[in-house]
């Protein structure tokens, strides 16, 4: 017989490790037959404490089943670190001149290789085919038809296939003829993603673009759990159960980080 799952997914963390404790906390108090967390990426970077965030969600795997989602800023810390180790100064010099403004220097100093593995472990996607829904970060690229069940397979695809699930890291708008278009970049007539979704893989829960100053975070087949934690906002998750309304959880951030 097939184990009950009750899942607990969250949204952007960004180093706010107090207030993920105490989400996480409330969460379980809601609900205290939740045994499945799936964070939605961008654990680190903004906050406080990146490393802490890490080193807490590797910890919740003693007591619950625990799966990342990788997010555009915990990739760029993974390619970072995998340069920097691997004496690649080309890339290196690369990375840190595009990304000046942010410091992984110090996260890359102190993170064990158990921690750097969990992290490097997380997926484009993860779907739920029991109950229809789908886990990313940033979106799902109009484009896209076909996910492979076994998300780890993208991993194995050449950059050319992978580019689409790549995409999945830092999707938000998308162009009149349905081109990914980069942040910043979005023009008068690019639309926001999760407007035009069909649902196609399911309801997708994701992170990425912080809501906190939007009217509303839920679209027709999609539900946005950045609630721009870091920007003062709060952390979001929501508890996914068979049979029950899906119940949101969110934690007002002790203050502003970022």
């Amino acid at each position: 017989m097939k184990t009950a799952t009750t899942t607990l997914a969250i949204g952007d963390v960004h180093g706010c490790v107090d207030e993920l404790d105490m989400l996480v906390s409330k969460a379980i108090d809601i609900n205290h037959r939740i045994n499945n967390i799936v964070f939605l990426g961008d654990l680190i970077d903004r906050g406080p404490d990146s490393l802490g965030v890490i080193q807490y969600a590797m910890d919740l795997k003693e007591s619950f089943s625990v799966k990342l989602i990788r997010g555009n800023h915990d990739d760029r810390f993974i390619r970072f670190h995998k340069h920097r180790t691997e004496g690649n100064e080309e890339a290196l010099s690369s990375m840190t001149t595009r990304y000046s403004w942010y410091d992984w220097k110090p996260i890359s100093d102190e993170i064990d290789s158990d921690l750097y593995d969990f992290m490097a472990s997380g997926l484009y996607y993860l779907r739920d085919m029991d109950r229809g829904v789908i886990f990313v970060h940033g979106g799902i690229p109009p484009r896209l038809n076909i996910l492979p069940m076994d998300p780890t397979e993208v991993f194995a695809l050449s950059n050319r296939k992978r580019k689409q699930y790549n995409q999945m890291m830092y999707l938000r708008f998308v162009s009149e003829d349905l081109e990914f278009v980069k942040c910043y970049e979005e023009g008068a007539n690019d639309r926001f993603w999760a407007l035009d979704y069909d649902g196609r893989f399911g309801h997708a829960y994701f992170g990425h673009t912080p809501h906190q100053f939007i009217e509303h975070n839920m679209y027709p087949h999609a539900t946005c759990l950045d609630h721009g934690g870091v920007f003062g906002g709060s952390l979001a998750g929501v508890i996914i159960e068979d049979g029950r309304t899906d119940v949101t959880v969110t934690q007002k951030a002790m203050r502003k980080y970022a």
